[in-house]
């Protein structure tokens, strides 16, 4: 806690100051408090007050980017946080249930491509991206140029997989 005092311009014969006070952010974990005196040169006439500082809010995610195939489904986020926390969600093919230290995100099925981000209350530095695709591992792609089947789906890739005479090839797109 840094305590500045400094002059402002005469108001009627008065000379008033002022006082700023810049507190520095909690690195600790734990609350903390102190007490800023002010008092006249004599110390004659004084006054107290208390600065109480809260525990710094943690808080962090198992995964921050899920994709769905177009089935849809569900999948679960383990999150870490010393502070009570709730997730939000525009979109309306996304259902969110809350349960302890886990968040369950939901999804229902699509025909088209599409991605959100799910986010927490006071916390805008944090999300979870979501992607659903209009795929699903085993159908026929063709997009771009690019024919195949979808072979695999993950989080962050999806690969799909062509027939270029006896020879195997595929091709990775982002999700």
């Amino acid at each position: 806690c840094n305590v500045e005092l400094s002059d402002c311009e005469d108001v009627a014969g008065m000379k008033p100051y002022q006082l700023t006070i810049n507190i520095e952010e909690n690195q600790l974990n734990e609350n903390r408090s102190t007490v800023v005196t002010i008092s006249s040169k004599s110390k004659g006439i004084s006054t107290e007050f208390s600065i109480n500082q809260d525990k710094p809010t943690m808080m962090s995610l198992s995964h921050i980017q899920f994709a769905f195939d177009r089935d849809g489904g569900s999948r679960t986020v383990s999150v870490s946080s010393n502070v009570s926390w709730k997730a939000e969600c525009d979109a309306d093919w996304i259902t969110l249930e809350q349960n302890g230290n886990e968040l369950t995100i939901h999804t229902s099925s699509t025909t088209t491509d599409r991605t959100t981000q799910i986010t927490f209350k006071n916390r805008e530095s944090l999300a979870i991206t979501i992607t659903q695709t209009k795929y699903k591992v085993g159908d026929a792609y063709s997009e771009d140029g690019v024919t195949g089947t979808v072979g695999y789906i993950s989080d962050d890739k999806r690969f799909i997989f062509q027939k270029v005479g006896d020879e195997l090839q595929y091709r990775e797109h982002d999700s």
